[in-house]
Order: C-alpha cells, then structure tokens, then sequence
C-alpha cells in the first residue's frame, strides 16, 4: 500500500496523540477512583469523629444536669430527651460502612452505654432516699461509668484521627501513583517526537536535500545527476522527474 508523505506525516501524529489520549484518561480514571475512594473513607471517619463528641458533649450534660439536682427531683423528661440524643448519634455511626474493627470497638461503648441508661432509668427511685444516698450513687456508681465512657470515646476519636493521618498518608501515595501514567506519556510523548523527527529528517528532509544539491551540482559543474532515493511515493517521483528534465537539457545541450 503506497503512502504519500503528507499521510506518513499525519499518520505519525495520530500516533503520538492517540498514545497521549491513552495515558491522559488512564491518569484521569486513577485519579477520579482515588478520590471516590478515599473521600468516602473520610467523610464515614469525621462522622464518627463528630458523632462520638456529641455523645460526649451529651453525656457532660446529663451528668451535670444530675449534678446539680441531687438536692431536686430531676426532669425525667429532659432526661429521656438527652439519652434519645445520644442513640440518634450512636446510630448515624453504625449507619456508616464500619471495618471490623471499628465495628467491634463501637459494640462495645453501645454496651457501656446501655449499662449508663439502664442507671439513669433507675434515679427516680434513688430520689425518694435523703441526699446522702444521692450523692453516694452519683459518685461511687455513675461517675466511673461516666469518666470509663468518656475514655473510651477519647480512644475512640484518637484512633479516628489515626486513620485519618493514615488516609492522607494514601492520599499523598495516591496522588503520585496515580501521576504515573501522566509522567509516562510525557516521556514516551518525548521518545515519540524524537523518532518523529528522525523518521521526518531521514525519509523527507534528506533527500530533499540530496535532490537539491544534485540538482545543484549539475546547473553549476555539469557533474552528472547521480541522486537516488529509494522511496515510492511523491520524494520518489520528484527525483525522478529531475532526473527527466536533467537528461532532457542534457540531450538539448548536445544538439549542434
């Protein structure tokens, strides 16, 4: 199949850009897969990070309110309203795609927290005891759970905030990973512009030259015509056609 140099030409480039376009939607997919990934993985991670200090936050009210109502009968109804709080939080985290570990973590301060209801469901009959049997329950029985709760949910964030350094860690890891496939097609862009250009000065710029200087030669010395070109296509035929023309004055010249 016979190709003209302006289809070896055009024929290269498609070449070069279409290798560009290969690597160009390969970094973009990595990225764009990346992204989903890890932004899913943050956005469950400062969830749960926002869930676990509500229920904290939470749970320093209803010790404080209780606190200060040792000498009163406290609002039951204030009561129920915090602890329904506190399971509408505990709920939006086990909505959340948990690993195991996590979900095991959380299973456990779920238990603890039922423990610290089931106490404060308990209170209306501690308040119909004098003041010192109060303040006794409060202290001895559910401050510990309260402060052994409260350490747990620091574990808790702590180990978030961990996982989330370590996602950022993967984010940066990730961000270079997926760079790869950019770098590459600069480099094999380069290598291919590179060959480009030989194969463009070495079919089409060469014996262009050759032709010219031949031509050349002959107009001003008369040295014979001896250019080949090895080429079928348009390089060929102008050499040829030269060639005619040469030979043609040459036989015009020699007429008396």
């Amino acid at each position: 199949m016979r190709l003209g140099i302006r289809k070896k030409i055009f024929l290269g480039f498609l070449i070069i850009c279409f290798i560009l376009l290969l690597s160009g939607i390969a970094a973009i997919f990595e990225m764009n897969r990346l992204q989903r990934s890890v932004s899913g993985i943050l956005s469950r991670k400062v969830e749960t990070v926002i869930a676990l200090h509500n229920i904290e936050a939470t749970m320093v009210e209803q010790v404080n309110f209780l606190l200060y109502s040792l000498h009163d009968d406290p609002s039951r109804e204030e009561l129920a309203a915090k602890t329904d709080k506190i399971n509408g939080y505990m709920e939006t985290i086990c909505n959340d795609n948990l690993t195991d570990n996590d979900s095991l973590a959380l299973a456990g301060l779920a238990h603890r927290l039922i423990h610290f209801e089931a106490m404060l469901k308990g209170h209306p009959y501690l308040w119909d005891n004098d003041y010192a049997v109060r303040r006794t329950w409060y202290a001895d029985s559910l401050y510990p759970v309260f402060f052994d709760i409260r350490q747990e949910i620091s574990l808790l964030i702590n180990k978030a905030n961990t996982d989330m350094e370590a996602t950022s860690a993967e984010i940066e890891s990730g961000f270079y990973r997926s760079n790869i496939p950019a770098v590459i097609a600069i480099i094999i862009g380069i290598v291919l512009v590179l060959l480009f250009n030989y194969f463009v000065n070495h079919y089409f710029i060469s014996p262009l030259l050759r032709i010219s200087k031949g031509a050349r030669k002959y107009l001003d010395n008369r040295i014979k015509y001896q250019v080949e070109v090895e080429h079928n296509d348009e390089l060929g035929a102008l050499n040829e056609a030269v060639k005619e023309l040469i030979e043609e004055h040459q036989t015009t010249a020699a007429k008396p």
